[in-house]
């Protein structure tokens, strides 16, 4: 399991110059009914008891929404997955959810789940600043999962779906894996995504996360 201070970790250990890697995601397709629209099939919160983290530069997290002819603010999300500890197993891997958008600079959202060591219990971790997870040294890989185009003003929707998703006193074979795989699959019910991209992606996540590990 990941414990609370392992993001931190994470930031702090950059690799040297030169070694990171971006990625994009970005194709249209036809509006989804509910306002928010599905793109490119795959390329705040209560979260049970167990509190949420947040981090912003200077206490806010202003956004300022970019005017355009649609209306509609395209947002990425990218999987980014880290080497576990202490053992590189596939269940020790820690994955967290990062959004961007074209549209809007100034937009990062970063969602996860964390082992408190003190509780036990899970805590949903948000940072609202732009991170480099490719250039983390503890970087093993990302999944490309696709964008959805939000009403201009519902940009962090999307974001606070996945956030609310239950953590706290859960199951010990539950960690932050699971924690996305719900978080998607409530983008899912919400009619944002469909089944298909949802297994699609988890796929993808589970390949990767077992790629190259101890066991």
């Amino acid at each position: 399991m990941v414990s609370s201070t392992y993001t931190s970790s994470i930031i702090s250990h950059r690799k040297p110059e030169g070694q990171g890697s971006g990625e994009k995601a970005s194709n249209n397709t036809p509006s989804r009914s509910d306002g928010i629209e599905e793109l490119d099939s795959h390329s705040s919160n209560s979260n049970g008891g167990s509190g949420t983290e947040t981090q912003t530069p200077d206490n806010t997290k202003a956004i300022t929404t970019t005017t355009n002819n649609t209306g509609f603010t395209t947002i990425h999300l990218t999987v980014y997955i880290f080497r576990g500890e202490p053992l590189d197993t596939y269940n020790h891997r820690h994955a967290l959810l990062y959004l961007t958008s074209p549209d809007l600079p100034a937009y990062h959202e970063t969602v996860h789940t964390q082992r408190d060591e003190a509780t036990d219990l899970w805590v949903v971790g948000r940072l609202h600043v732009p991170v480099p997870w490719f250039e983390t040294r503890a970087y093993v890989a990302h999944v490309s999962a696709g964008a959805l185009r939000v009403p201009a003003g519902r940009e962090m929707a999307p974001a606070e779906a996945v956030a609310a998703v239950p953590a706290g006193a859960r199951p010990p074979d539950w960690n932050c894996q699971n924690f996305l795989y719900e978080g998607f699959q409530v983008l899912v019910d919400r009619g944002w995504q469909t089944q298909d991209w949802w297994e699609e992606v988890v796929g993808e996540m589970m390949d990767k996360l077992l790629d190259s590990t101890v066991v």
